[in-house]
């Protein structure tokens, strides 16, 4: 949600200010649509495009891993109308309904095992989370802890993540309740 926040400040606009009025209301659900299986992490190398058509714009393209997809109201979607991938310009932010025609979500796997997918690898992310912000600090002493000094901050956003959509424990224990269904 901070990333689409970002993205729209940035963007500006009325419909911009709409959305971000929304979101903070907790009226609407967003969702970044910017990765696409072959680009990495470069957005130049985005190569969805987007083309007018009679009615707004046609967009032919994939994205891949966009957290929160199934729940979003609306997806943000990141398509090129000028060049090629690898061009640095020809970007432009298009808001999109994720029930309209030719959209798909893809959500291939059961959802039980997905649950339990999802509940491990949050398990492993907050066990890992924990023990490299706690030996950071340990490390650096009292200076981990100091405002001054980044380490302080790395650790309070590892805590942050740790706590993020539940705990290890009731992560751990939705594992234990789905594997035993």
């Amino acid at each position: 949600m901070f990333q689409t926040g970002w993205l729209l400040e940035q963007t500006g606009g009325a419909l911009a200010e709409e959305l971000l009025g929304q979101i903070a209301s907790g009226a609407a659900n967003l969702a970044v649509a910017l990765g696409e299986p072959a680009m990495r992490y470069d957005l130049a190398d985005i190569g969805t495009s987007a083309v007018r058509a009679d009615v707004g714009w046609r967009i032919d393209g994939a994205t891949a891993v966009v957290m929160a997809a199934p729940w979003a109201d609306c997806l943000i979607v990141a398509a090129r109308i000028a060049g090629q991938a690898g061009d640095a310009d020809g970007l432009l932010l298009f808001v999109v309904d994720p029930a309209a025609a030719g959209v798909t979500l893809r959500l291939d796997c059961d959802p039980v095992e997905r649950a339990r997918a999802t509940s491990a690898a949050k398990v492993t992310v907050a066990n890992a989370c924990r023990f490299v912000g706690q030996n950071a600090v340990q490390l650096r002493g009292d200076m981990g802890m100091m405002d001054e000094r980044a380490i302080g901050h790395y650790f309070l956003r590892t805590t942050l993540l740790e706590s993020e959509n539940g705990s290890a424990d009731w992560h751990l224990a939705r594992h234990a309740a789905l594997a035993a269904a």
